[in-house]
């Protein structure tokens, strides 16, 4: 018995290519020659078997190798922040947070655990990317326990590296009556 091996080029995985995917997939198809391995040297997609493979095997192959789409596996995390100003009392959006954002992760979410003194009528979040001045995210809450509340919509996703910045504006209540920001936490996809 001799081994084999069969050469593709890597631009022939046009969906992408996940070598352990692949290998599983002529593993568990009908070749009869059993896959030692795969192996990428540059552009060469090197794929290996036990024995020389029969046409009919080879024709399997090149159907198995052109159907290949990696299956994506989306790994989420989260990244919380603490603010270093969590105690607003001003009639004017003020700065509670800045957030540095990385695009190479899709956000997905972002919650604030956030609550207001009960006089005050109302308070507004509104995230802002501060290379493009775009507003990511803005919503208004009325409540007065602490709560992990929803920023909604995503309405703008920035494309690059930038400073994100996190603002809070009170709507009445006397002058000393504060919104409490505790916590502001981005999902990632």
């Amino acid at each position: 018995m001799s081994s084999s091996s069969y050469v593709y080029n890597v631009s022939v995985f046009s969906n992408g290519l996940d070598t352990y995917q692949l290998h599983q997939s002529i593993k568990n198809s009908n070749i009869s020659v059993p896959i030692t391995g795969i192996d990428t040297n540059g552009a060469n997609v090197i794929i290996n078997f036990d024995n020389i493979l029969l046409q009919q095997d080879i024709d399997l192959l090149n159907i198995l190798v052109s159907n290949h789409v990696p299956i994506v596996n989306y790994v989420s995390f989260t990244d919380s922040i603490t603010p270093k100003h969590n105690l607003i009392n001003n009639f004017f959006y003020t700065l509670v947070a800045t957030y540095i954002y990385n695009s190479k992760k899709t956000l997905s979410y972002i919650k604030i655990v956030s609550y207001m003194d009960n006089d005050i009528t109302s308070y507004n979040i509104k995230i802002v990317d501060n290379t493009t001045r775009n507003i990511i995210s803005q919503q208004t809450f009325t409540n007065t326990t602490e709560n992990i509340n929803d920023m909604g919509t995503i309405m703008f996703v920035p494309n690059e590296e930038t400073n994100i910045s996190i603002l809070v504006l009170k709507i009445g209540g006397e002058a000393s009556s504060e919104v409490h920001i505790n916590n502001i936490s981005f999902q990632f996809n």
